[in-house]
């Protein structure tokens, strides 16, 4: 299974936090819950990325043990190229999460705690036109489509009220987990791949060590309780 990695976001400060749905009662406290959210999410990838940045040996054994249970191990030692994969993938993450351009969107009533859109022409003559003229939104960064392999860009981070009211590390673990999806380019692996947010654990038995490296709850779990549990 590839791996495609590529961003040029530049690590910078100053996010803009939009309430996209205010006329359907979204406040000024969701607005800095997710500010709070947000700058949690940057200490958490901030912290655990300059740990990881200083290799393998860096890690505590419990760090060790989150690694090889979020990126399916299977109780082996990290190979140098995947541990290579984390590393860009976090680093990816995270200038991209630190970007001056980061705009990120608080919704209601959504059938997910977060997500971000693709744009691409399988998307409508709209979306196609404006990037075949170059107009492409600011904020649209460049992937691929895990699924099709086609190119792609994906637009803003979203994130859902209701996963504001369970508290700032679950809100950043999202933020982290959409992140991945936008600079990149994760997929999700349905619910093998999510976790319990009591737990941690994986809602179902399945996901095989290929898909976890490409999984972005793997990446967001392995951060927040890497951050939380050192």
């Amino acid at each position: 299974m590839p791996v495609w990695r590529g961003s040029s976001a530049v690590p910078s400060v100053g996010p803009e936090i939009h309430l996209k749905y205010s006329f359907l009662g979204l406040s000024k406290e969701h607005k800095q819950g997710a500010l709070e959210a947000l700058g949690l999410a940057r200490i958490m990838l901030r912290e655990v990325l300059s740990v990881v940045n200083k290799g393998p040996m860096a890690l505590t054994e419990n760090q060790l043990a989150i690694m090889d249970y979020y990126f399916v191990f299977g109780g082996n030692p990290p190979s140098t190229n995947d541990f290579k994969v984390i590393q860009a993938t976090l680093t990816m993450t995270a200038n991209g999460l630190m970007g001056e351009k980061l705009n990120l969107k608080i919704t209601e009533g959504g059938d997910a705690y977060g997500y971000v859109n693709k744009h691409d022409s399988r998307f409508g003559l709209k979306e196609k036109l404006r990037s075949g003229v170059g107009l492409e939104k600011s904020r649209w960064t460049p992937g691929i489509d895990y699924r099709s392999g086609t190119l792609t860009r994906r637009g803003d981070i979203h994130l859902d009220t209701d996963r504001l009211e369970t508290g700032p590390e679950l809100s950043a673990k999202t933020i982290i987990h959409e992140a991945t999806h936008k600079f990149a380019s994760t997929a999700d692996f349905g619910e093998k791949g999510y976790t319990d947010d009591d737990t941690g654990a994986f809602r179902a038995p399945g996901l095989k060590h290929a898909e976890a490296l490409n999984n972005a709850e793997s990446y967001a779990r392995f951060v927040m309780m890497s951050f939380l549990f050192p």
